[in-house]
Parts: structure tokens; C-alpha cells; sequence
């Protein structure tokens, strides 16, 4: 089976414009809470167990000081570029 190197390109540069765009979203959610101008639970507060807001707050959320959403960020972009540049 041959994979077709254009699908692929076009796979991975969608799923990484939907990964920034994830991480642009939590980014956006902690700084709300990490501020205080969260207006009620988030969407994604189900139980105890499964709570976004908490994890937005928990250490696990930074990264040497960043938020891991902000790295991902980072991560995305660069995969973006290196998919356009791939393009051209």
C-alpha cells in the first residue's frame, strides 16, 4: 500500500490547526480562572473526578513557569509552518 505524501501533509496540517486551536481554547479557559473573571463551571465539569477547572488551577497546568497549553501552542505553530513550508 503507498501512501499518497500529499493526504498525509494535508492530515497532519489539519489535525495540528485543530490542535492550536484546542490549546488556544485551555489557554484561554485557565487564564479566565487563574484571573477570576470565570462566570460558573466550565462545559467540561462532569464530577469531582473529571474537573477541568481544577486542573486549569493545579501545578500540573505550568511548565517551567508556562502554561502547558501556551507550549502546545508553540508546538502547534511550528508544525503548521513546517507543513506550509512543505507545501511551497
Amino acid at each position: 500500500m503507498k501512501i499518497d505524501s500529499k493526504k498525509l501533509l494535508n492530515g497532519i496540517f489539519l489535525t495540528s490547526v485543530l490542535g492550536w486551536l484546542n490549546a488556544a481554547y485551555t489557554l484561554w479557559h485557565r487564564q479566565k480562572i487563574v484571573g477570576g473573571v470565570s462566570s460558573g463551571k466550565s462545559f467540561c465539569n462532569i464530577s469531582s473526578t473529571f474537573n477541568c477547572d481544577a486542573i486549569a488551577l493545579s501545578r500540573h497546568s505550568l511548565m517551567f513557569g508556562i502554561p502547558v497549553s501556551a507550549l502546545g501552542m508553540i508546538f502547534y505553530t511550528a508544525v503548521i509552518l513546517l507543513c506550509l513550508w512543505s507545501y511551497f
